[in-house]
């Protein structure tokens, strides 16, 4: 006979799942800052805080007004989906900051993305533990923004030497998942043989090599999106934030590759000059191409037109799941500068 009681079962609500809060309740006075949203006039003392710390969300992009600016731009493209929350002391300075980010287009988990950063001088007083409760507050209000039956996740990036933040994440409920590793080679003049070699072994097997152009950005974003799926759960960008990942995109040395017609492949980089830094933030080909050094060439092209650029050094992330190098990139010269770990919480 039915268990009576089995009509009645059902899952439970997307509502149910977040339990988001009505209002969220900002820092305490007692941590001895004033607390308010952080807008676009705020960028110079936002500058001055990030050159404070080892520990900048940039990674190892210099805080200037132009880096700042594109991370500002970034984090605000998709209307209603971000916040950014910012502490400032009794003489007016800036001393924390907490952003929120959700994605408002995903394929297979509906995220939220979080980020602090608290003046060293100010660490140890509790703020980072606040700015996280409000964080997780203020995630989940967004995230009710977007009813869905995916999944749902809050996830933080931190760099692997910040051991607080990491035990903050930790005690929080946190779980890493995935790694981004920054690896830099120095350009030099033997990479003119290197990229040249690299594009004769893409030319033999049909490949064609092309500059980036803007006419192409529509088909750009839906191959980023189906590569960004395979890389431990990243989900798709909207296209106002995809525009806003382009607008720092260097044409003279982000490329196209090109193969019987169709895009296959792809890098984005854009020029550091402060630190002498060409930036591939965005790379990628067909997972149909992949481990037959394709990828790697692709890459390798890009090594001596730097160096004619007179650019001492060219970094790139790598995203994996045990913080690993392939050996193609170190055989090269590539090696680690930063490491960052890709924590995850499920709600």
């Amino acid at each position: 006979m039915p268990d009576p009681t089995s009509s009645q079962l059902r899952s439970r609500s997307f509502a149910e799942r977040l339990d988001a809060p009505a209002h969220v309740r900002l820092p305490g006075s007692h941590l001895g800052l004033t607390w308010r949203a952080l807008t676009r006039e705020d960028l110079p003392a936002f500058i001055d805080l990030m050159a404070s710390t080892a520990d900048s969300p940039l990674g190892f992009v210099p805080a200037i007004e132009r880096t700042i600016t594109y991370w500002y731009d970034e984090l605000t493209a998709q209307p209603h989906c971000s916040d950014i929350l910012s502490g400032w002391d009794g003489q007016g300075k800036l001393q924390a900051m907490a952003c929120v980010r959700v994605n408002d287009k995903p394929l297979s988990e509906l995220q939220a993305e979080v980020t602090a950063v608290v003046r060293p001088d100010w660490v140890g007083r509790g703020i980072g533990r606040a700015l996280l409760e409000w964080q997780d507050d203020r995630a989940r209000q967004l995230l009710a923004m977007h009813p869905s039956d995916l999944p749902v996740s809050i996830r933080a990036l931190v760099p692997e030497r910040n051991g607080s933040r990491r035990r903050l994440l930790a005690a929080g409920g946190f779980t890493p998942i995935s790694y981004i590793t920054d690896v830099t080679t120095r350009t030099s003049c033997e990479h003119h043989e290197v990229s040249k070699q690299a594009r004769e072994r893409l030319a033999a097997q049909g490949f064609t090599i092309q500059p980036y152009t803007a006419d192409v950005d529509m088909e750009l974003r839906r191959l980023h999106n189906r590569l960004i799926l395979a890389l431990e759960r990243y989900q798709p960008l909207s296209s106002a934030a995809w525009q806003a990942k382009l607008s720092r995109a260097d044409h003279d040395f982000s490329f196209l590759l090109i193969k019987d017609q169709q895009l296959v492949g792809y890098t984005l980089a854009e020029q550091i000059p402060e630190i002498s830094a060409l930036r591939i933030y965005y790379y990628g080909i067909e997972r149909a191409l992949r481990r037959q050094g394709i990828g790697t060439d692709l890459m390798l092209s890009v090594l001596g037109p730097a160096y004619d650029a007179q650019i001492s050094t060219v970094a790139a992330p790598v995203v994996s799941r045990q913080g690993k190098v392939p050996e193609s990139l170190v055989d090269h010269g590539f090696a680690p500068e930063l490491r960052e770990i890709v924590y995850s919480i499920d709600i």
